[in-house]
């Protein structure tokens, strides 16, 4: 572990690097690296005379500083970022609400990589005065735990903004009677109704007194069924672009009087068939529209849309994402490749406010830590005069770019593709008998897993303070290893009236039940360790439902082999290709499919 002697600094920074030790980054120490520290318009580090002086720019840079100071070579290095701000979003609405003192940890992290603020976006997961099942069960924080976050960010000279939804995402919200007559239609709220603005405004007054700031995210992302429900029996029939713009123009009047300045994910401005004088007059300069796209592929369109939108607005913010929300496992590596293009791209458009997002769609079921390459990854891409990355992420993590990047290969059992793959999720919930990816699976699968499996246990042994990550992927290699191919292997046996192959197929599956009972038992220590207990009931289902599928499975495959039933129904369909022809040569066996429920069966699992 890094060593620092903070004699040298002010009271402030010793508290904050006294807080990066409390989270397990570094240690104080007399015969540490001795740091001296001065503010200044550049940011630079200089060692002399056996100390290291940093210059730097804000607070949030003395720590990227310090973090590049550790594994520097040579005597001086100067830093320059290509954009002004640098943020962070991470999804907390998708089940896995982060502990407060996991949030504390985070924000530690990011200030070492390089980060000036942090988004946890809530839907609704949070604490609304006099809203009682406003995020009822959800894990939601209280005023309490962000009013400690928020000052716990201050100590350390980083901002926390809110990250809140003010017309779409909000279906959880609709569960409960009392917010009915707030719904348009599916997650989508009514615009044009007061009760609806009346709720808005709580929302951005609560955020303002929580978060001591004028900066405020609106959401209101991905609305696509707007105006298209309750709206059209109250209203009539609109452009859904014409309701957008109403709707818009009411929270931007009520930001401004509530002294907010608000951000917003733009893609219902960027994709309007309204014209650019009209969008640009709702706009007074206080607003500012952020283009999102995550894909390396989308380069040109999102150049396209920054233009726009800086013309329209004046100013613009660019979204990238960390690869986080499609399965169990990280995927740094294409993380890293999307953002060599788009962050490019951002920095031609002299865009000078990034933010990278983290979402959890399905479940939250990667955990944040798994993408720390990619978190300092982004800092690199954006900031002239970076040392060594793999170095700086081994200096702080306890683990090489390289070796993080280990875990990205459980995504992979076509390696040799260059398209994404999230095989670690599909393969773990794809039905042994069912097999409604059975068609999409190589035969090779569970070899590419045998042969991952020793270069990760090694790395799970390690004493590191992020070791418990690579537990948790040995172990789902461990389950992948002995269940990717066994419905593949298991329908070809049925199909060739082979019941001694099957016998010894079926003989499999209490190995498998004994390594889901491990990866479930890791994991969720992983989960509780760093998240609220809120949300892994839903977990509990799903790895509840594979091992109890084990044993009914064995009994229908024993009642088969021995006689006493005389056909496996789930065994004779023909297995289909599940994406319809889509996927063209090998990419049939490389797709991506990030949904629980529908990679386990195309039966009813909730009411539709």
């Amino acid at each position: 572990m890094i060593k620092i002697n903070c004699d040298g600094l002010d009271e402030k920074l010793k508290k904050g690097v006294e807080m990066l030790e409390r989270y397990g980054f570094l240690k104080i120490s007399r015969d540490g690296m001795a740091i001296e520290a001065s503010r200044g318009e550049e940011i630079s580090i200089e060692k002399k005379e056996g100390a290291v002086r940093i210059t730097y720019d804000r607070t949030p840079h003395f720590y990227m500083a310090l973090a590049r100071a550790a594994v520097m070579n040579g005597d001086r290095l100067d830093l320059k970022y290509r954009s002004k701000r640098l943020g962070f979003m991470l999804d907390c609405s998708r089940n896995g609400i982060l502990l407060p003192e996991t949030v504390k940890k985070l924000i530690c992290l990011l200030l070492l990589a390089g980060y000036d603020y942090l988004e946890l976006y809530t839907e609704e997961t949070y604490e609304l005065p006099d809203e009682p099942y406003f995020g009822y069960k959800r894990g939601r924080y209280s005023t309490e735990e962000l009013r400690e976050i928020v000052a716990f960010a201050d100590l350390m000279g980083f901002k926390m903004i809110p990250c809140i939804q003010t017309l779409a995402h909000l279906r959880r919200l609709a569960n409960w009677i009392m917010y009915y007559d707030h719904m348009d239609i599916d997650d989508v709220l009514l615009v044009g109704d007061e009760r609806t603005y009346a709720l808005i405004r709580k929302m951005i007054r609560h955020c303002k007194d929580v978060f001591h700031t004028d900066r405020i995210n609106i959401g209101s992302d991905e609305a696509y069924h707007l105006g298209r429900g309750k709206y059209t029996d109250v209203y009539g029939y609109k452009n859904k672009h014409e309701v957008y713009l109403d709707h818009m123009k009411k929270v931007f009047e009520i930001c401004r009087e509530e002294g907010m300045k608000p951000e917003f994910w733009a893609d219902a401005f960027y994709d309007t068939d309204r014209s650019d004088e009209e969008i640009s007059s709702i706009f007074d300069g206080d607003q500012t529209p952020i283009v999102w796209n995550y894909r390396a592929s989308e380069a040109e369109r999102v150049r396209k849309n920054l233009i726009r939108m800086k013309k329209c607005v004046g100013k613009v913010q660019y979204a990238g994402g960390l690869f986080k929300w499609q399965s169990f496992a990280p995927d740094n590596t294409y993380t890293k490749k999307c953002m060599d293009a788009l962050l490019a791209v951002a920095a031609d458009c002299e865009v000078d406010d990034i933010i990278i997002t983290a979402w959890a769609n399905d479940g939250y079921e990667c955990s944040i830590n798994a993408m720390i390459p990619g978190i300092w990854y982004a800092t690199g891409k954006l900031c002239a005069g970076e040392p060594d990355q793999s170095a700086m992420v081994a200096a702080w993590s306890g683990y090489t770019s390289e070796e993080w990047e280990l875990c990205d290969r459980l995504n992979y059992v076509m390696p040799n593709l260059d398209v994404q793959c999230n095989a670690a999720k599909y393969l773990l919930y794809n039905d042994f008998i069912i097999g409604l990816l059975d068609y999409n699976t190589p035969d090779h699968a569970d070899e590419i897993y045998r042969d991952l499996l020793p270069k990760l246990h090694p790395l799970a042994e390690r004493k590191e303070t992020f070791s418990y990550l690579f537990k948790s992927y040995e172990a789902l290699c461990r389950v992948l290893m002995l269940k990717a191919t066994f419905g593949r292997r298991l329908y070809r046996a049925y199909q060739d009236g082979d019941k001694e192959k099957m016998r010894a197929i079926a003989g499999e599956l209490p190995d498998i039940r004994e390594a889901l009972k491990e990866f479930y038992r890791i994991y969720r220590e992983q989960w509780l360790l760093e998240n609220k207990g809120f949300g892994f009931e839903v977990m509990d289902l799903r790895f509840g439902g594979l091992i109890g599928r084990t044993e009914t499975v064995e009994k229908v495959l024993y009642d088969y082999i021995e006689g006493r039933t005389e056909r496996i129904y789930e065994l004779e369909e023909e297995r289909l290709e599940y994406f319809c022809g889509r996927l063209k040569g090998d990419e049939v066996y490389a797709p991506v499919h990030g949904d629980f429920a529908t990679a386990y069966t195309v039966n009813l699992i909730t009411y539709s």
